[in-house]
């Protein structure tokens, strides 16, 4: 760290009360966070578009993933999206894309959105699934309608 950056300490707390069983990937929105040895194991395909800062949990070293890219092409008729005032997309309860980008990259967020939510593919929920990773949880929120229907998730 240098110039003025000083490093910070988090702890996990649920409920009000420090965690028992500390988790190995959670969300921190708009990030999803990890311990940094998992890195090379949950992003085996590369890490385009993807930006990890590192910070500290409990004196430990975990990765903050700050996705970059972002999907245009949302299928407004088969989508249910929460919009703002000025049209910013802030919710999203169902998502259709008509993007087969999706099948090139496994997290995005939404072009025209406040990027609070970050979207990942089947892919990474059953590799987070896989290698038994714990703190993080899925919900299923679309599909994209221009191949073979790809489930869409979000991370809670």
């Amino acid at each position: 760290m240098g110039g003025d950056w000083k490093e910070f300490d988090l702890n996990f707390f649920r409920d009000g009360k420090p965690q028992v069983m500390e988790p190995n990937i959670t969300n921190l929105v708009p990030c999803i966070a990890f311990k940094a040895d998992l890195e090379d194991v949950l992003f085996p395909h590369g890490k385009h578009g993807l930006e990890f800062l590192p910070f500290k949990v409990e004196g430990k070293d975990w990765k903050l993933l700050n996705c970059l890219n972002s999907i245009d092409h949302v299928d407004e008729k088969h989508s249910i999206l929460h919009r703002n005032d000025s049209g910013i997309i802030f919710m999203v309860q169902r998502l259709v894309l008509n993007d087969l980008l999706v099948d090139d990259i496994e997290f995005f967020t939404l072009e025209k959105s406040n990027r609070s939510s970050i979207f990942v593919t089947e892919l990474f929920v059953n590799r987070v699934k896989q290698f038994g990773l714990k703190g993080l949880q899925f919900r299923h929120v679309g599909e994209v309608s221009v191949s073979d229907p790809l489930i869409l998730n979000s991370p809670n």
